[in-house]
């Protein structure tokens, strides 16, 4: 984990950089970042590095930005739409994950289980990606808001349903429609409960400190708390970083 500080400094300099010479090209700057990364690797800009810990990944930068996308989104879009974006991130994930799966299995001949598992991965929409277009884009905003809503949960529901598929494969079994369905049920509903519980726990901690930087540090403890709680009691993280956000500002603000 030492080796990896200094290379997250390094990544995190690098990323301000871009986003600032991105801004003055009038470029996007999750293009200029997925560019940038791009070039560090296949430039070999970093060369003798260590792999970099998945953990790192899941446990610190995912829930930030899945928190971070529950802040700026359009709150009240997505609760005037709550039925059509459950509908989109958790049939249609399932739907777009069968498509994909079932795609694999008869093109490149993949068993059922691999070519699910593949699917679950690849089915997926960058969160990030579709959150930052969206608010630049001149759209209906219905639509901004469904898309908006459905790309901050198909990551709960994908990660989900990989880990769904993965324990089924690993256990030696099919993956059925209703293995899977119940997995992706009970770890989204659980996931939201965890998250709301800890959303008002801390719009809570907020309104009584009224101080700013309490308000940051709390916000900041809700978002990883949220997602590595939920983890913990094996219900899904990435659903409960989502729905935390909402709760703890609308708490904090009432």
């Amino acid at each position: 984990m030492l080796l990896e500080v200094p290379i997250l400094i390094g990544l995190m300099v690098a990323a301000i950089a871009l986003a600032i010479a991105a801004k003055r090209a009038n470029v996007p700057y999750n293009v200029a970042l997925v560019l940038g990364g791009l070039l560090i690797s296949v430039g070999h800009l970093l060369p003798g590095v260590p792999p970099l810990n998945p953990q790192v990944v899941f446990l610190i930068c995912l829930p930030l930005l899945l928190f971070e996308g529950g802040i700026t989104a359009d709150l009240n879009g997505i609760r005037a739409n709550a039925i059509p974006i459950g509908l989109l991130s958790t049939l249609g994930m399932v739907l777009a994950i069968g498509a994909t799966g079932a795609a694999l299995h008869f093109m490149l001949h993949l068993a059922w289980g691999p070519a699910l598992l593949l699917g679950s991965i690849l089915a997926v929409t960058d969160t990030v990606s579709i959150l930052y277009a969206f608010r630049r884009a001149p759209v209906p905003g219905r639509l901004a808001g469904i898309i908006q809503g459905e790309s901050l949960f198909n990551d709960g529901t994908a990660l989900v349903a990989y880990t769904a598929i993965a324990a089924v494969v690993a256990g030696g079994q099919a993956p059925t429609v209703g293995s899977i369905g119940g997995h992706m049920l009970l770890a989204s509903v659980g996931g939201a409960a965890v998250g709301l519980a800890m959303g008002l726990l801390g719009g809570f901690i907020i309104r009584r400190a009224e101080d700013p930087l309490a308000e940051i540090m709390v916000t900041t403890a809700v978002a990883l708390a949220s997602y590595v709680l939920a983890e913990e009691v094996h219900l899904s993280g990435a659903i409960s970083a989502v729905v935390a956000p909402d709760r703890c500002t609308s708490s904090a603000s009432t």
